[in-house]
């Protein structure tokens, strides 16, 4: 069981969101990856979207309005038909990942042309912060941040998003330097 959320977490998640929405396509279809048990992220923009899909391992299969959650393993890939959606969001997710490339290259599939990726990750400086923040009970996400796998810095992100087709791949940090962000267009 998941620790009740701190001031600190939702301030975190706020940050991360108001990054990403700031790139969503308007009235797209736009797939979160890792949306999380209750779709947070889709919900919050699902005024602005014709549809929203989001994929998670803790989510139960669930319509609302038009936002659909689904649960499913984006290790094994992600279940939507090449070239279908307009937007592909994932926060803080892909440092989750066992193989990040092939998110990348699933990201890339499912997207139609033109179409854009938003993606956060942690810094690699940040993993010492979380700790230490973990350690105080100032952060509620210990699980979470126990399973990154990787964290990332700016060249491997960009060369990430180039190597699998990605055309323009703009990078950016935020808070404070501790979380990156791509913004990738197919």
């Amino acid at each position: 069981m998941k620790k009740k959320e701190t001031i600190l977490d939702i301030l975190i998640r706020n940050w991360r969101i108001r990054q990403a929405e700031q790139y969503i396509i308007n009235r797209g279809v736009v797939c979160d990856l890792g949306c999380g048990r209750e779709g947070f992220f889709l919900t919050k923009i699902s005024g602005r979207i014709n549809r929203g899909i989001g994929f998670d391992m803790e989510v139960e299969d669930m319509e609302r309005g038009n936002i659909s959650l689904i649960q499913a393993n984006l290790d094994k890939g992600v279940p939507l038909d090449d070239s279908s959606v307009d937007c592909v969001t994932s926060l803080a997710v892909i440092e989750h990942v066992n193989c990040y490339e092939s998110f990348a290259r699933e990201i890339r599939r499912i997207l139609k042309p033109g179409g854009r990726c938003v993606l956060t990750t942690p810094a690699p400086r940040t993993r010492s912060i979380w700790e230490f923040l973990m350690k105080r009970g100032l952060i509620a996400q210990t699980e979470d941040i126990h399973e990154h796998k990787k964290y990332f810095s700016e060249a491997e992100l960009v060369a990430l998003f180039e190597g699998v087709g990605f055309l323009q791949v703009k990078f950016r940090k935020f808070e404070f330097g501790f979380n990156n962000l791509i913004v990738a267009k197919k």
